[in-house]
């Protein structure tokens, strides 16, 4: 179970950039990313980064973000009701270039030490090397459903708490 946090504020500015591609050890392919800042209630601004072709706000919209570890996974818009889940917009990272690297290097390795060693750690290490990457994107694949849907989930309370407010009592 992931810990979030949100922030609540009112969007003072929106840029949108167009990043390069992404190199060996990045996390993120997304070549849009958005440049928020917001104004919270005490005063305070605060920029946050979203690597997303998604942006349901412009500037001067009250907006709610969803945050893990200090990074925005989804947005509610409190003055359009208008919702992003950022885990859910861009599609799933499952295997990245390192892991293919990691790959090749052990599959040379494998060879190197069974010429010294004899064919018991190849046969060994070709089954696991084989095994490596669809594990490793099932894990990968089955963590960032875990967040899209907790990420709803939390999206869907903002949009009943929003929608559904308690009258105000004639006097």
């Amino acid at each position: 179970m992931h810990e979030f946090k949100t922030l609540s504020g009112r969007l003072i500015e929106a840029r949108r950039y167009l990043t390069r591609a992404a190199r060996l050890r990045d996390h993120d392919p997304a070549r849009e990313r958005w440049e928020l800042w917001l104004a919270t209630a005490d005063g305070q601004e605060e920029k946050h980064v979203v690597a997303s072709r998604l942006m349901p706000a412009r500037s001067g919209h009250a907006v709610t973000l969803i945050l893990l570890h200090d990074e925005p996974v989804g947005m509610f818009n409190l003055d359009a009701g208008y919702r992003v889940n950022f885990a859910r917009a861009e599609p799933a990272l499952l295997l990245r270039p390192v892991d293919v690297a990691l790959v090749v290097f052990g599959a040379l390795a494998s060879i190197v030490a069974s010429a010294f060693t004899g064919p018991a750690i190849f046969v060994l290490a070709v089954p696991l090397l084989a095994l490596y990457i669809p594990a490793l994107a099932a894990v990968r694949l089955r963590n960032r459903s875990v967040l899209q849907r907790q990420v709803d989930r939390l999206l869907d309370q903002m949009q009943v708490d929003h929608v559904v407010r308690p009258f105000r009592r004639r006097s």
